[in-house]
């Protein structure tokens, strides 16, 4: 196994950054199933590894499918190239999809450390041209 370089510096590390991408009528429980594994291994290190927020195209709260809304820690803006971006999709995600959504992603998907999606937020990452 190689070594775990947080380990071998002496320093503590600093944790991986998650922006989650929250598109209308995004699925709640696959949120909930993506956000709760950072809390959880935050709480059981007893310190922070990993730290994340959410935005929105115009950094308005979303609705969920469910009706729950949710208040974005933001809207969408440049990004470290330390950011793993996830899209929380939902339903009928392609009236989610906007020009200036793509543009961004496209944007940031060259310059993060990866992109991913829950549900279905893979269908932005097709349109937008990302996926292999």
């Amino acid at each position: 196994m190689a070594p775990d370089p947080r380990r071998d510096t002496g320093a503590e590390a600093r944790p991986e950054k998650f922006v989650f991408l929250l598109l209308e009528n995004f699925t709640l429980i696959a949120f909930a199933g993506a956000i709760e594994p950072l809390r959880l291994a935050n709480l059981m290190a007893g310190r922070p590894l990993y730290d994340w927020m959410t935005v929105s195209e115009g950094g308005a709260p979303v609705t969920a499918s469910n009706g729950v809304v949710i208040q974005v820690d933001g809207p969408l803006g440049e990004l470290g190239r330390d950011v793993v971006i996830i899209v929380v999709g939902g339903i009928d995600v392609k009236a989610a999809i906007t020009r200036p959504l793509l543009t961004w992603l496209r944007r940031e998907s060259r310059r993060v450390a990866a992109v991913g999606a829950v549900c279905t937020g893979a269908h932005l990452l097709a349109e937008a041209g990302i996926l292999d």
